[in-house]
């Protein structure tokens, strides 16, 4: 047993140990003198429903609890203990990939990828209601045995190949190197207080494929003069000179224009 002092008296928290077909589980005994309170429970089970045919992902995830209470008063007397079973029932979150652009079925970039996500998280019990991390499975197509062309890549192959891995934060920002030339897939799913994870994978959303090139990624550069029209400069080429003789006269080297008298 192992006891938490709380900040003020009656706050303390109680750590129990319990020994089950030898294995150890702890439950917490929290202390105060509120009439209410609030408290997160998990919600790790995804449930489904059945549409169609298929079994399909609801967006909610439950957890089976049971609650204990006790009061204790003046005396430190304790009470007998009350409890109460119930299941606990939560909106799975949703996220949304915020750069690269990923409009296009596929993308092109270079041996570096910035993405960046957020996510919404509705029912979370903050004001800002967004999620408390993220999931990112960054999936190499062209490596998959057989390899899978990239126009027939849907994102159910991120539910079979590929680790999600997680990052903490209310957004998501991060820098990846990619190998190149290669094919991509990357998801992004949202993870909530509760322990529920985003169960949909779109494209266009969250998902999105692309290809990586060694010379990819460069900035365009489009330079417009009225002599040469537009020039467009990408990666690191060589200069441009205007080779078109300009639109007004001028004179040679030690000449002067001479004046025309009229009659």
């Amino acid at each position: 047993m192992n006891v938490r002092p709380g900040w003020e008296a009656g706050r303390d928290t109680v750590e129990v140990f319990k020994n089950v077909a030898d294995s150890v589980y702890s439950f917490f005994w929290i202390g105060t003198p509120d009439t209410s309170g609030i408290f997160v429970f998990s919600t790790p089970e995804a449930e489904s429903m059945f549409v169609g045919g298929q079994i399909l992902p609801s967006g909610f995830f439950l957890g089976e609890h049971r609650v204990f209470l006790r009061g204790v008063d003046g005396s430190q007397t304790i009470s007998e203990t009350d409890s109460l079973y119930f299941t606990a029932r939560n909106e799975a979150p949703a996220s949304t990939i915020t750069y690269p652009n990923i409009f296009n079925p596929i993308i092109d970039l270079g041996p570096k990828l910035l993405l960046r996500a957020i996510g919404v998280d509705e029912d979370n019990v903050s004001l800002t209601h967004q999620p408390v991390g993220y999931l990112v499975n960054l999936l190499r197509l062209d490596t998959l045995v057989p390899p899978i062309p990239i126009l027939q890549a849907s994102p159910a192959l991120l539910w079979l190949h590929g680790e999600w891995i997680y990052a903490d934060g209310d957004s998501l920002e991060q820098i990846i190197d990619l190998a190149t030339p290669a094919w991509y897939m990357l998801g992004v799913r949202a993870v909530d207080e509760n322990g529920g994870t985003e169960p949909i994978l779109t494209l266009g959303r969250n998902v999105f494929k692309f290809q990586a090139f060694p010379t990819g990624g460069y900035p365009d550069l489009t330079i417009s003069e009225p002599s040469i029209g537009s020039i467009q400069f990408r990666e690191t080429p060589e200069p441009k000179q205007r080779t078109s003789r300009p639109p007004w006269n001028c004179c040679s080297a030690g000449a002067l224009p001479r004046k025309v008298m009229g009659a």
